[in-house]
C-alpha cells in the first residue's frame, strides 16, 4: 500500500474517531507497514512526516496493516494522550519495546476533563485491531488528572518484571479497564489510586517476588450489582459493547487477578494492603507451588466491601493446584 493510499484510509478513520468525541491537539499515524523501526523516525509518521508524536493530548494510531510481526522501539521519553495500538485486522503482532535507559510513555490529555486512553480494540464498534500477543516492556507514567482508560477487546501484555525501565507508575491516579480482553501486568504496578475493572480481566503477576508487589489503594470489580458494563464509560462518548449480555458476550463477569500472590523463594511476607470493593465479578488469588526458604503465604490486610449478591460475587483462591471458590 502506498503512503498516499494509507493517508486516505487513515484520514477517513480519523474523521470517525473525531466525530465520536476525541479531542486531540495533534494526530499522528504510524504508516510503516513493512519493517520494524524506532519512534523518533519522522518518515514513519503521517500525515505530515515532519515530526514524531510527543505532546500533551497527542492522539497516536499504530494501527496500520503490517505485513508481519513488528517492533516499534521507544527510544526517547514520549508524552501522548491517546494510543490506538494494534495491527489491522489483527493478523500480526505489534510490540512496543525500549532500548534507552529511562525512556517512557507518559499519558496526559491536559485539562480537557477526559481520561488518557490505551485502545487495543473496542470490539464491535471501532474495529478489530490488535493481536492477542501484543506486548510492551516500555515504562508507563499516568500524568493525566482523570487517569488512564484501557479499552482492550484483545489481550495485552505489559512485561518487564523487575526491570526499572518497565515500571508502571499510576501517578496517584485511577485506571479503568473495559471490554472483554485480559490485560496482563508482568511488571511492577505502583502509585495507583483506584483500579476499576468494569469488564474483562485485569491481571497482575507478582510471581512470588516481593519486589513486584503492586502498590494500589483500592480495587473495584464490576460496575454495580446487577449491572453489566456496556461501554458507558468509554472516553469517545460511544457505547462500544453492543453485544454485552448477549450470547456473543465473551465475559459476563469482570475479574481482578493476582498471580503468584505468595512469596516463592523469598523470606518476606507479601502483604497486599489494597482495599477491595466487589460489585459484580471475580477476585482471583493464585499462589504458585509450595513456598520455600521460610517464606509465608500471601496476606490480604485491606478492607473488603461486598455490594453484589451471592450469585454475582466470587472469590477464587488457588494454591498448589488446589482451587477453593466461595461467594
Amino acid at each position: 500500500m502506498t503512503k498516499t493510499c494509507v493517508k486516505r484510509l487513515l484520514s477517513v478513520t480519523a474523521l470517525l474517531f473525531v466525530a465520536c468525541g476525541v479531542q486531540a491537539q495533534t494526530t499522528n499515524w504510524w504508516t510503516n507497514n513493512v519493517a520494524s523501526s524506532s519512534w523518533t523516525v519522522v518518515n514513519n509518521w503521517g500525515p505530515f512526516y515532519t515530526n514524531y508524536p510527543d505532546s500533551v493530548g497527542a492522539v497516536v494510531y499504530i494501527t496500520n496493516g503490517i505485513t508481519g510481526d513488528r517492533i516499534l522501539t521507544i527510544n526517547t521519553n514520549v508524552t501522548l494522550g491517546t494510543l490506538f495500538w494494534g495491527d489491522t485486522p489483527a493478523g500480526s503482532q505489534m510490540d512496543l519495546r525500549t532500548n534507552a535507559a529511562g525512556a517512557r510513555l507518559t499519558f496526559d490529555t491536559g485539562d480537557d476533563g477526559q481520561m488518557a486512553v490505551i485502545s487495543h480494540s473496542s470490539g464491535d464498534t471501532t474495529g478489530d485491531i490488535g493481536n492477542d500477543s501484543d506486548d510492551t516492556d516500555v515504562g508507563i507514567t499516568v500524568a493525566d488528572a482523570q487517569g488512564l482508560y484501557i479499552d482492550a477487546y484483545r489481550q495485552i501484555f505489559f512485561t518487564g518484571r523487575t526491570f526499572q525501565n518497565s515500571i508502571f507508575d499510576g501517578g496517584g491516579h485511577d485506571i479503568v479497564k473495559a471490554e472483554d480482553g485480559v490485560v496482563y501486568f508482568q511488571r511492577l504496578v505502583t502509585n495507583v489510586n483506584t483500579i476499576y475493572v468494569r469488564d474483562g480481566s485485569f491481571r497482575i503477576d507478582p510471581e512470588g517476588n516481593p519486589a513486584t508487589l503492586p502498590n494500589i489503594n483500592t480495587v473495584v470489580v464490576g460496575v454495580a450489582s446487577g449491572v453489566i458494563d456496556r461501554g458507558e464509560a468509554n472516553q469517545f462518548n460511544t457505547v462500544t459493547n453492543l453485544n454485552e449480555g448477549t450470547s456473543r458476550d465473551r465475559r459476563q463477569f469482570a475479574q481482578f487477578e493476582l498471580i503468584g500472590a505468595a512469596s516463592t523463594n523469598f523470606a518476606p511476607v507479601m502483604t497486599n494492603d489494597f482495599n477491595l470493593v466487589m460489585n459484580r465479578g471475580i477476585f482471583r488469588s493464585y499462589n504458585r507451588l509450595q513456598w520455600t526458604n521460610g517464606a509465608a503465604p500471601a496476606v490480604y490486610s485491606g478492607n473488603v466491601q461486598l455490594n453484589g449478591s451471592a450469585n454475582e460475587v466470587f472469590f477464587q483462591i488457588e494454591s498448589d493446584s488446589t482451587t477453593a471458590t466461595s461467594s
